[in-house]
């Protein structure tokens, strides 16, 4: 079963890759009126669109600001976060690299946070080597960012090279020791390298620091069933669905280990149940794949 890789989202979404901002801007005092011309008046009214999620709004002011001020490394750093988080990646490409070319007043640790972006929204448009170049930029202006080093892991996860993304999530936990998402993914880059045993350890470690993490805990049941402990495997997915009655993977990996272990109606009711939950989630290929297996139990 393919394994999932995940790092942080940014603004709170769910997103593939960690993005990081540079710092968190205080909006300016009710008792203090900014003038209209004033770039700073424009760059705070997009902070405060863009943490409320509007980020259309939050745009058309950072738009404004880098008017006013067209070398605001700050004002385009940030509209390409609300760029990416409304789906524009290659926009927020040109603003990262616009916030890297201005560079005005900018320490090596926000320039890192720009390449780390950049690499983020790169990856998303499927140019992997480019976003490992940019993750290398990042960490060559700053090595002690954790979140890097998970985002060019899970990159270079997606090449198949699992020991290099296994030495990125040795970093990424030698600078942050409790970070869960870091021993998530290093368990999967062990699984796909055959250490179903090193895999367990890591998700559960994973899962004593993040309770909730249910992505740990259908990945530990993969690794269980890997090594034939269906019981075990069984348990993982049940968790997985009751934090997440919403992954169709959970029921799906649930009722292939039913067939397994025999148990007919158990694994036709929970296939059934990734079948409908892909076929709301407009997932075709998980529905396809999972359709004749049931056709089949059902005769």
């Amino acid at each position: 079963m393919k394994q999932l890789h995940l790092a942080i989202g940014i603004f709170g979404l769910a997103t593939t890759l960690a993005s990081i901002s540079p710092k968190v801007y205080a909006l300016p005092s009710p008792n203090i009126i900014l003038a209209q011309n004033n770039a700073e008046y424009f760059f705070s009214g997009g902070m405060e669109k863009a943490n409320k999620g509007d980020f259309t709004g939050a745009i058309a002011d950072f738009t404004e600001a880098v008017r006013i001020n067209p070398n605001y490394s700050d004002a385009y750093y940030n509209r390409g976060l609300a760029r990416a988080a409304s789906q524009d990646l290659q926009g927020a490409i040109e603003d990262y690299t616009l916030a890297i070319e201005v560079n005005q007043q900018w320490g090596n640790n926000s320039i890192s946070f720009a390449y780390n972006n950049r690499g983020n929204a790169v990856n998303n448009l499927g140019d992997v080597e480019a976003a490992i170049a940019d993750y290398d930029r990042a960490i060559n202006a700053n090595p002690d960012l954790a979140e890097t080093y998970i985002n060019r892991g899970v990159a270079r996860s997606n090449l198949a090279d699992f020991q290099g993304a296994i030495a990125d999530y040795n970093k990424a936990i030698e600078l942050q020791p409790n970070n869960a998402l870091a021993y998530n993914n290093r368990g999967s880059a062990q699984r796909n390298l055959g250490d179903s045993k090193g895999a367990i350890a890591d998700y559960t470690k994973a899962i004593e620091l993040q309770p909730n993490f249910a992505l740990a805990y259908n990945n530990r049941g993969n690794a269980r069933n890997d090594i034939k402990d269906y019981k075990g495997a069984i348990a993982d997915y049940t968790e997985a669905i009751n934090l997440n009655p919403n992954d169709a993977t959970a029921y799906n990996n649930r009722g292939i280990v039913r067939v397994k272990m025999k148990d007919k109606p158990g694994a036709l009711q929970d296939l059934q149940a990734a079948a409908q939950l892909y076929e709301q989630q407009a997932n075709q290929s998980g529905y396809e794949q999972i359709m004749p297996i049931i056709l089949n139990l059902q005769n």
